[in-house]
């Protein structure tokens, strides 16, 4: 790896592990949600409003995890503490995805392309969340 791929992987480290501190909002939207619902009855249309809340709340904290886990591989790929092939191989054992092959570069983009599914992500729960308190207070 030249000292340009080492600098954009840690660029890339870095921007990734602000983005993936987002999954921190998990901790203050799903339960203060459920202290909002604890004395309250629930009508289906805000069961199915709450069902979808939690469930773009466990598909953001988990993207936001894997966010998190390519920040880490990626700042050790820019420290020179792991190669290419070492990636490969934890992939490979964890995620039992073939990554062999690829450059540095279009593993950073497709990177970059899961920030946007985060955001998506991010921008459903929060609706919902809102939504949530809309019903509860009307």
């Amino acid at each position: 790896m030249t000292e340009q791929d080492c600098k954009q992987c840690q660029v890339a480290a870095v921007a990734l592990r602000g983005i993936s501190l987002l999954g921190l909002l998990l901790f203050c939207t799903i339960p203060s949600a459920f202290f909002m619902f604890h004395s309250h009855s629930l009508h289906p249309f805000e069961k199915g409003l709450f069902a979808i809340f939690l469930l773009t709340g466990l598909l953001f904290g988990l993207r936001s995890w894997h966010l998190y886990f390519d920040s880490q591989l990626l700042k050790n790929l820019g420290n020179k503490k792991l190669s290419l092939s070492d990636v490969d191989q934890i992939v490979l054992r964890l995620f039992r995805k073939n990554i062999q092959g690829k450059t540095v570069q279009i593993r950073i983009k497709s990177c970059y392309k899961l920030v946007k599914g985060f955001y998506v992500l991010l921008v459903l729960h929060l609706l919902c969340y809102i939504g949530v308190i809309v019903f509860l207070v009307f």
